[in-house]
């Protein structure tokens, strides 16, 4: 059997990207060998998923080529993206999922047929790209996956129900269904709390262990996952730096990626960012200034007839509320009266939010 460690996997070369009316990634190159997994870091808006999307067909390139060299003999090298064998998994498909079953909850009702539901066994079957009916190799499959991640328990549950970290492990389950050669994971942990994002770090990490090659795109050096061999850092729509995560990954590079004094330490397999105390001195100075706070709106929350349920079970019930700037809000009652759910809704943990009318600092949720 031939050995494909360390022959390229897929090349970009001198590929110029659109995105919108700009061009962006000029000319730039970047190779994945097949032995290879890897982190893109950079700022907000520095061009991490659009560089991502654009390996899937998701953005256009202006110029150059992306060669697809994975190692099948059904498949030979591709220039035109093979999508069957590349898995997506971002925000906005978690997204896309939630207001697609709002309106389906929408149509139920009207049919009356509120009593269905979508399980998570059905969203991850979704993703085999083929107008077929389900065979016994797609349960065995299936049941891999759920071993994979460990969802076993989640197969049959309403994805309404879902929190925020078991619904990404079932986007995973969808994009892993079809067994492709690359799985690309546009910062997955946003919005998880710290048990979420440990555990879907190590059902990453162990993906990583198998054929398929991944590519995780991150906000914070903490989430770069130990099975992770290389770095691409990207600021302003340009590739900044890239290399072997032991090359890349100092102080001095972090610091200028970022554009603020950083120091990085690596404890075990994880890396940790700090500010230098210099930072920390400026950003304390620099907060007592009024202009820090001119761009902040005036109201920072608000829900209008915010409701909540699992089932029969209503947890929030047309709830109204509004928080404004300078406020500090307490949220008191008695356990289940939905304390928790109202806190869980603002930061994105409970997917019934965004099937909801709710703004946080002035724009939609999501």
């Amino acid at each position: 059997m031939e050995n494909n460690s360390n022959k390229p996997f897929i090349i970009l070369e001198d590929v110029t990207l659109r995105l919108y009316d700009r061009l962006i990634f000029k000319n730039s190159f970047w190779q994945i060998n097949s032995d290879e997994h890897w982190a893109i870091l950079g700022p907000n808006g520095s061009g991490k998923s659009t560089l991502v999307r654009s390996l899937w067909g998701g953005v256009p390139t202006r110029s150059g080529r992306i060669i697809y060299q994975f190692p099948d003999k059904e498949y030979p090298n591709h220039i035109i993206p093979p999508r069957d064998l590349i898995g997506y998994v971002s925000f906005e498909t978690h997204q896309n999922l939630m207001s697609y079953e709002a309106e389906k909850e929408e149509m139920r009702e009207f049919a009356g047929k509120s009593d269905e539901i979508t399980n998570s066994r059905e969203v991850i079957l979704s993703g085999i790209i083929s107008n077929r009916s389900i065979t016994p190799l797609d349960e065995e499959r299936l049941i891999e996956i759920a071993d994979l991640l460990d969802i076993h328990d989640l197969l049959n549950r309403n994805i309404v129900s879902l929190s925020t970290g078991e619904m990404r492990k079932v986007l995973i389950a969808r994009a892993l269904i079809k067994s492709p050669r690359l799985l690309i994971l546009d910062e997955p942990f946003d919005g998880l709390d710290e048990k979420s994002r440990i555990s879907l770090s190590e059902s990453i990490n162990h993906i990583m262990s198998n054929s398929i090659r991944v590519i995780l795109v991150v906000h914070r050096l903490e989430e770069i996952v130990p099975n992770i061999t290389h770095v691409l850092m990207v600021k302003g729509g340009k590739i900044f730096m890239k290399g072997k995560k032991e090359d890349i990954l100092n102080s001095e590079n972090i610091s200028n990626l970022y554009g603020c004094d950083l120091i990085l330490e690596k404890t075990g397999q994880r890396y940790i960012v700090s500010y230098s105390k210099k930072e920390i001195d400026e950003t304390n100075s620099n907060s007592l200034s009024v202009n820090g706070i001119k761009n902040i709106p005036e109201i920072l929350v608000e829900m209008k007839d915010m409701t909540v349920k699992y089932g029969e079970k209503v947890v929030l019930d047309r709830l109204s509320w509004v928080m404004k700037r300078g406020e500090n809000w307490a949220i008191l009652g008695p356990n289940g009266s939905g304390k928790s759910t109202i806190l869980r809704l603002i930061l994105g943990d409970n997917l019934q939010g965004y099937a909801n009318q709710m703004l946080i600092f002035g724009k939609r949720k999501g």
